[in-house]
């Protein structure tokens, strides 16, 4: 998964950006160039003990048991799964009694495509490739194909050093090292945090924390011409496995 895609997604423009020549490069509205991208590998099923099945995420792994009952999560909180049929699946992320994430997993006719959706409220809607297992079920390893989200908007507002902006999900920070809250639609995750710092005089790097604990971490950094802003990262502790190249849009 992308770095804001399992936490802030990135849909849509939510406010007009004026460039000034006082703005850093990065500021503006950026369009991904699928050609250009390679999303890297995503997360793999493994069969397990029991008809259970082990997800692996970079260094985080649990068990999938498809009972519907209630099992720890790696990054806290409690993970419910339920087999719909023999191509969908439903899944549930709860902390505190509240839900913060749920997701249906369908497989496509011919078992190469893997989408995931929320079940309900915002979110994104990703495209998985299979790259290994079996054409049934969820074992092998998945990528990332495609993401139904498309703009980034970057912006120096309100006080903030960035205002980053993927459809309803935004976090407001300054390069002070600090963690900052993540919004979706206005209110505040709960869960979620982000920090950026400067990464030279084009880019910065975006972390973000889950219940605490830091998950991911990207750096962009835009061009010289400053017509492309380029995202490298993964998984905090592993090795950069994506590299996604965003493009300029116009100013509206």
């Amino acid at each position: 998964m992308r770095t804001l895609s399992v936490v802030v997604g990135c849909v849509g423009l939510l406010f007009p950006v004026v460039l000034s020549a006082a703005d850093p490069p990065y500021v503006g509205r950026w369009r991904v160039n699928e050609d250009k991208t390679d999303y890297g590998p995503a997360f793999n099923f493994s069969p397990a003990d029991s008809g259970a099945l082990r997800f692996t995420q970079g260094d985080q792994s649990y068990l999938v048991r498809f009972d519907g009952k209630e099992y720890p999560h790696p990054l806290g909180g409690l993970v419910r799964w339920i087999r719909i049929d023999d191509r969908s699946w439903e899944t549930t992320l709860t902390q505190n009694g509240k839900v913060i994430g749920n997701a249906i997993y369908q497989l496509s006719d011919d078992g190469q495509t893997l989408t995931t959706r929320p079940k309900r409220g915002p979110g994104e809607t990703v495209v998985h490739r299979r790259t290994s297992g079996e054409r049934q079920g969820l074992v092998g390893a998945w990528s990332v194909k495609t993401a139904s989200v498309s703009i980034v908007e970057l912006a120096v507002a309100g006080g903030y050093d960035l205002v980053f902006s993927s459809g309803p999900a935004q976090c407001k920070a300054n390069f002070d090292g600090q963690d900052h809250p993540t919004f979706v639609n206005g209110k505040p995750t709960g869960w979620s945090t982000c920090m950026i710092m400067k990464a030279g005089d084009r880019g910065f790097s975006f972390t973000v924390n889950i219940n605490g604990k830091p998950f991911a971490v990207d750096t962009y950094t835009v061009s010289e011409d400053g017509q492309t802003l380029t995202q490298i990262g993964g998984l905090v502790g592993q090795p950069p496995n994506h590299t996604v190249v965003h493009e300029r849009e116009p100013q509206r």
